[in-house]
């Protein structure tokens, strides 16, 4: 280190530790007047005055909350054994730098047929779908629109294992309904996301 640094550093910190200790401000005037303590300015009063007990919510609010909690735990287990996970490897120039991609799919029907996004399964050598219960199997890609960003995937296993999903009327659909997201993000176990 050089000599000009050096003395910066060493007169920064003697000018922290004067102020520290309050050697750096001038001592109040003869005529100033203490300011009221925190402790006893009118908003911090009101604040002090807080019952011991916070007010009960109401049963009907209790109630209300209650039942979207059930609501919402009974479409996640209508609807996640029809949610797959996706794993696919892709054909890369430099094998381990990007080759595996994951998503989310679900069952359309009783053939196998299984439905995810078309950026999912672009550029896949292989496919892999795991189905709630653990099971994995090797899909094929029956198609692929780019367009609408979706791709069909045929799996060949067990029709107890395929339990298609219950669609419903998108003509019906309003702005600021509730939309129910299930799927399997990041490779994890099915995970729920609730918005409008």
């Amino acid at each position: 280190m050089t000599l000009k640094p050096l003395i910066a550093l060493i007169s920064g910190a003697a000018l922290l530790t004067a102020a520290c200790r309050g050697e750096l401000f001038a001592p109040p005037p003869p005529q100033a007047v203490a300011s009221t303590p925190v402790d006893q300015l009118p908003m911090n009063a009101a604040f002090r005055q807080v019952d011991p007990l916070p007010t009960a919510v109401p049963q009907t609010v209790i109630d209300a909350a209650d039942a979207e909690y059930a609501l919402l735990t009974n479409v996640y287990e209508r609807v996640s054994p029809s949610v797959v996970n996706i794993e696919v490897v892709v054909d890369m120039p430099v094998p381990g730098l990007g080759d595996q991609a994951s998503g989310s799919g679900f069952v359309y029907d009783a053939e196998g047929h299984i439905i995810t996004n078309a950026h999912v399964v672009a550029d896949a050598v292989e496919v892999r779908v795991t189905f709630e219960d653990g099971y994995v199997a090797t899909a094929q890609i029956v198609g692929v629109d780019t367009y609408s960003d979706l791709a069909v995937l045929k799996v060949d296993t067990d029709a107890q294992r395929l339990q298609p999903v219950t669609f419903g009327d998108s003509e019906v659909l309003q702005v600021g309904q509730r939309a129910i997201a299930i799927g399997n993000p990041f490779g994890l176990a099915s995970s729920m996301t609730v918005g409008i």
